[in-house]
């Protein structure tokens, strides 16, 4: 059997996900992988499906019962949608099955007022189901058309990940089990789902692999085209004195608003202090040092370089990348604290990193890119216009039950 090399996936991740989902939508700025033409032709549905059957259980989806010896489905029959349930032929995907994996994100919507829920809840629970739906499409053709030889190879990469997955919890099942827990799923059903799609990854390479180049030329021409992206971010490095209002609250009684205010006077007077030493050349560390009360206070108030974006506070952080080296703010008050801040290093640009350094990032950047749109155009052959409707239907639905399931 020809070797095809599966991609390394994150063990509490599926592979292929990302480009399923991705998968039709529009492309983005990069140059194309280039897709022989004699390979672009649409694949064809599986003959004897032509209405959205499933041979074989999808992800997350649960057997229905064998109908009766000889009996068939109505002519023309397709999904449908009855009680939360979407029928996919012999098998049929609920609304827990789409809801559970958006718990986290549901619950915090189902903090906004139930219209607000509704509005933002409805594309999320639409692209779900779409996701959902393509890999049980994915997963029926690999089931169909990959070759004994080829199942056992996916299967001995389901083994030996799935050994990985339980060395890197401590080399504990049971710790693998709570783990995954935490995360909304059990580890029957990761088992199912994971290897389900290796399954799905190993077709797909296996059908558009050949399909795909990517040559030196056009990922020069990436490169020439991201160069902000592929820079090293922006530094300086700064002194800070931090007075923060905690610091000057009451520990011995419960805190009141006044007591509050009392905090951040005395704060910003101790900053006024501090300024004013400033003001007369004293210097910075030893200031620092006297009236600091945060982190770094022992070394002078002496931070490390750091890139842009990376200090608690965009105040402090602006004000050190704008001055020049040695320059000294004024008093900058937040929320919370009271600042003053001392650029030590002026902020440097980031460097272009050589093109030696990312053209294997690059090069996968426009293979994904390729499959996405091989992806895209092969699903379009396995839907009809009504499985699509029927599909849009069930997202409603769902969006329904989400709705009753978080504003009882």
């Amino acid at each position: 059997m020809r070797s095809i090399r599966l991609n390394h996936a994150g063990l509490l991740h599926l592979p292929l996900l990302l480009l399923i989902a991705a998968a039709g939508c529009q492309d983005g700025q990069l140059p194309s992988a280039v897709i022989k033409p004699d390979e672009q032709q649409p694949a064809q549905p599986v003959e004897t499906h032509q209405t959205f059957a499933l041979t074989n259980p999808a992800p997350g989806a649960v057997a229905k019962p064998a109908p009766p010896a000889g009996a068939a489905a109505p002519a023309g029959q397709t999904e449908e949608v009855s009680g939360g349930v979407l029928e996919l032929g012999e098998q049929f995907l609920t609304a827990a099955d789409v809801l559970n994996p958006l718990s986290r994100q549901l619950r915090r919507l189902a903090g906004n007022p139930q219209e607000l829920f509704r509005r933002e809840a409805a594309p999320i629970i639409a692209r779900e189901v779409r996701d959902q739906v393509n890999h049980g499409l994915l997963f029926t053709e690999a089931d169909r058309r990959l070759n004994e030889d080829e199942k056992k190879y996916v299967q001995g990469e389901f083994d030996q990940r799935y050994k990985l997955a339980v060395a890197e919890n401590g080399g504990s099942r049971s710790t693998l089990e709570a783990r995954l827990a935490q995360e909304g799923l059990q580890l029957s059903r990761w088992e199912k789902e994971f290897k389900n799609s290796l399954l799905v990854q190993f077709y797909v390479e296996k059908k558009f692999g050949k399909q795909i180049t990517v040559n030196r030329r056009m990922m020069l021409e990436y490169y020439n085209n991201h160069l902000g992206e592929l820079s090293s971010a922006e530094t300086a490095q700064m002194q800070i004195i931090d007075l923060p209002v905690r610091e000057f609250l009451p520990t011995s009684q419960p805190v009141e608003a006044q007591d509050i205010e009392q905090a951040r006077r005395q704060a910003r007077r101790q900053a006024e202090l501090a300024s004013a030493e400033l003001a007369e050349g004293k210097d910075f560390g030893q200031v620092a040092k006297k009236y600091s009360k945060a982190a770094r206070s022992d070394e002078g108030g002496l931070f490390p370089l750091m890139e842009r974006g990376s200090f608690k506070s965009e105040e402090v952080e602006k004000a050190a990348f704008e001055q020049q080296a040695g320059q000294v703010s004024g008093i900058i008050q937040t929320n919370t604290d009271f600042y003053i801040v001392k650029t030590l290093q002026a902020a440097a640009p980031g460097q272009a990193v050589p093109f030696e350094q990312v053209q294997d990032q690059i090069e996968q950047a426009l293979r994904d890119e390729a499959y996405q749109r091989l992806l895209g155009n092969y699903l379009k052959t396995l839907r009809t216009d009504s499985q699509r409707q029927a599909t849009d239907k069930f997202a409603a639905a769902c969006l329904e039950a989400a709705i009753k399931q978080y504003y009882k």
